[in-house]
């Protein structure tokens, strides 16, 4: 979806953000309150989107699930 690897800015969304490092499955997280991103170089943004990737899309899945419930994971 967003060329490149890394935390990034997506080219085609002023409010959208990719990080991937290497996986096969792209998931895209859509946030009901933006979300801060300082990045290393530039101007942090508000992101109201993250694209991601992941190995393991349903683990991936039941993170994010719990982290919305508030669950510490180890």
């Amino acid at each position: 979806m967003t060329p490149s690897h890394g935390l990034r800015r997506s080219l085609d969304e002023d409010d959208a953000v990719a990080c991937s490092v290497s996986s096969a499955t792209t998931m895209a997280l859509e946030l009901a309150e933006p979300l801060p991103v300082r990045f290393h170089k530039g101007a942090p943004t508000l992101a109201r989107r993250v694209y991601f990737t992941a190995d393991r899309p349903a683990e991936a899945a039941e993170v994010i699930r719990g982290a919305i419930r508030g669950e510490a994971r180890p």
